[in-house]
């Protein structure tokens, strides 16, 4: 973990934070080993303990804001492969989530908003994210900045090239849905 990651995980009292199992307590171990994961199937695990926890069939609970965090922070130091794209895939989805129904019940009805700002404000790791050796990194990367970039004419310029220059199946998929509106 960098520095950074560490720091934002220390910073935050886990277990006082609402998730699916209750509490955000097995969070920073999880955060701990997705950043250490050598392995797809040791990146997959650690990212299933995330998602599971901090949103789940895309509705979000309270532990999503600071997750989405120490998410973002790791990113700047995600060596490519499957860390890279356990992390691209957490942050897309966490980006579409809405909150869920407890949440809103307990007034928590901004959570949605407050992580697409939070994503919104780390554009250009996704515009990087573009230029990733993985598809599947690149496809999430395209489904977030659609969500966060409130730039059309960047966005327009910035995709219509990537549509040009990767024929992935997922890439030009999303590209198709984004471009008819359906994202």
């Amino acid at each position: 973990m960098n520095i950074v990651t560490r720091t934002l995980v220390a910073s935050v009292d886990w277990a006082a934070l609402r998730t699916d199992s209750g509490s955000g307590t097995g969070l920073v171990r999880a955060f701990e080993d997705l950043s250490t994961a050598a392995s797809e199937e040791s990146s997959r695990n650690a990212y299933w303990r995330i998602d599971n926890e901090v949103i789940v069939q895309g509705e979000l609970y309270e532990a999503a804001v600071p997750a989405l965090e120490v998410l973002l922070s790791m990113a700047p130091t995600a060596p490519p492969g499957p860390v890279r794209r356990s992390l691209a895939e957490l942050v897309q989805q966490i980006t579409f989530g809405q909150p869920r129904g407890s949440e809103i019940e307990l007034g928590n009805t901004d959570l949605a908003t407050r992580c697409l700002a939070l994503a919104s404000e780390a554009t250009w790791i996704f515009y990087g994210w573009l230029t990733d050796d993985d598809s599947d990194v690149r496809e999430c990367a395209l489904l977030t900045l659609q969500k966060v970039d409130s730039n059309e004419a960047r966005k327009g310029i910035v995709f219509a090239a990537c549509r040009a220059a990767d024929s992935t199946p997922g890439v030009q998929r999303s590209l198709s849905e984004i471009e008819r509106g359906l994202l």
